[in-house]
C-alpha cells in the first residue's frame, strides 16, 4: 500500500492513525500525539484501500496520512493538552458552516460561518459570548 503526503499539518508529531470505515462512502480516521493524546479526528471520503474492509472495523497505521481526498463532515482538531483546538465542518472538501477556533485555555478565540464564493472563503464572525 502506498500514502502521500497532502496534509502535513494533520500529520506532524502524530505516532499512529486508526481509521475506522464507516460505511462505503466514509471513513473516520484519528491521528495521535506521541502522548497519545488525540490530535485530530475528521471524516473522509471512501480510501480504495479500505473498501474491502468491513463497516466498523478499525485499521491502525503507524505512519498513514491521507491523500488528497476529501474531508466531508467534521473535523477536529485538539491541543496535546487534551482542549480542542479547532473545529470546521466540511461539505465535499470545502469548508462549509460552522467554524470554531480555541485558545489552549478553552477559551473560545472566534466562531463563525464560512461560505465559498468562486475560489475564496468568506468567513462570518460572532462575537463569542462572554
Amino acid at each position: 500500500m502506498g500514502y502521500f503526503l497532502s496534509d502535513a499539518n494533520e500529520a506532524i508529531g502524530m505516532t499512529k492513525a486508526v481509521i475506522t470505515k464507516l460505511s462505503e462512502e466514509q471513513i473516520l480516521i484519528k491521528r495521535y500525539y506521541p502522548s497519545g493524546n488525540l490530535k485530530f479526528m475528521g471524516h473522509y471520503e471512501m480510501h480504495d484501500e479500505f473498501s474491502d474492509k468491513r463497516n466498523g472495523e478499525e485499521i491502525t497505521l503507524p505512519d498513514f496520512v491521507t491523500r488528497n481526498r476529501s474531508k466531508n463532515g467534521v473535523a477536529s482538531w485538539w491541543y496535546e493538552n487534551g482542549g480542542k483546538s479547532r473545529e470546521i465542518n466540511y461539505k465535499n472538501g470545502e469548508e462549509k458552516g460552522k467554524w470554531f477556533n480555541w485558545h489552549k485555555n478553552g477559551q473560545i478565540q472566534f466562531q463563525g460561518n464560512i461560505k465559498w464564493r468562486t475560489d475564496m472563503a468568506q468567513i462570518k464572525t460572532d462575537n463569542p459570548k462572554e
